[in-house]
C-alpha cells in the first residue's frame, strides 16, 4: 500500500517511447532486406541456442500472467487494474499502429506464441513491456530483476526466432514503455520510494541513530519524506 505519485521521469520516457516508436516504424520501412539479412546472421551465430530462446520467448507470457495473478492474489486491485489495462492498450495501439504502417492487421497469434507472419512492432513484446514497467514499482528487487530480464531475452529471442526484426523489436519495447509510462501518469505509481528498511540501513551508514522509519503522509513533487524515530525516542 505504498503512495502513489505522478513522476517528470514518465513523461520523459513517455516522449522518448513516442519518437522511437516513430523512428523505427522509418527504419523498417527504409531497410528492405536488412532485416531478414539480420534474422539469418543472429540464427547462424546464436541458432545452436534455440532451446534457450523458446523458454525464453514462452517466459514473457508466464511473466505477465504471473504479474497479473500474483497482484489478484495479493489483493493488490490498483496494481492488477494497472497491469491488465497496460497489456490491454499496448495491444489495441500495436494492432493500430500496425494498421497505420503495413495496411494490415498483425498475425493475432504472434501475441500469444509464435506468429506465421512478421509485422511492425512487434505486439507481444509491446504487451509484455508494458505490463512489465507498470508492475516494476512494486516488486521486489529480485523478481524485479527477473522480470527484466526475462524482457531483455525475449527480445533478443525474437529475433533469433525470425519472430521480429530488429527495428520491429525496438518498436515493440519502446510502444510497450511508452504505454507503461502513461499508465502510470494517469494512476500514478509508487515508483521513487524506497523501502524503509534501505532507508534504516541508510542512516546506519550515516551515523544517524534510528530504530524505526516510516513514509510521512504528507509527500510533495521531487522527493519522498519519512519520518524516523531515533534510539532516544525522538
Amino acid at each position: 500500500d505504498e503512495p502513489r505519485r505522478r513522476r517528470v521521469d514518465d513523461v520523459v520516457l513517455l516522449g522518448l517511447a513516442a519518437l522511437t516508436v516513430l523512428a523505427a516504424a522509418l527504419l523498417a520501412d527504409e531497410t528492405g532486406d536488412a532485416g531478414p539479412a539480420a534474422v539469418e546472421a543472429l540464427d547462424g551465430l546464436l541458432g545452436w541456442l534455440e532451446p534457450l530462446w523458446t523458454v525464453a520467448y514462452g517466459a514473457s507470457g508466464l511473466l505477465v500472467a504471473g504479474i497479473l495473478v500474483a497482484a489478484l492474489v495479493a489483493r493488490r486491485w490498483a496494481l492488477a487494474r494497472d497491469a491488465a489495462l497496460g497489456g490491454v492498450l499496448a495491444f489495441l495501439i500495436g494492432a493500430l499502429v500496425t494498421l497505420a504502417v503495413e495496411d494490415r492487421w498483425p498475425a493475432w497469434s504472434g501475441v500469444l506464441w509464435r506468429a506465421d507472419d512478421v509485422t511492425y512492432p512487434s505486439v507481444r513484446l509491446a504487451v509484455v513491456a508494458a505490463v512489465a514497467l507498470v508492475a516494476l514499482p512494486d516488486l521486489t528487487r529480485p523478481y524485479r530483476y527477473a522480470a527484466l530480464a526475462v524482457v531483455g531475452l525475449c527480445a533478443l529471442a525474437a529475433t533469433v526466432l525470425g519472430e521480429a526484426y530488429p527495428a520491429y523489436v525496438v518498436g515493440g519495447l519502446a510502444l510497450g514503455m511508452g504505454v507503461g509510462a502513461g499508465v502510470r501518469l494517469t494512476f500514478g505509481s509508487s515508483a521513487g520510494f524506497p523501502h524503509e528498511q534501505r532507508v534504516l540501513a541508510d542512516l546506519g551508514a550515516l551515523g544517524i541513530d534510528a530504530v524505526a522509519v516510516a513514509r510521512d503522509r504528507k509527500q510533495r513533487g521531487g522527493v519522498a519524506r519519512y519520518r524516523a524515530v531515533g534510539g532516544d525516542g525522538a
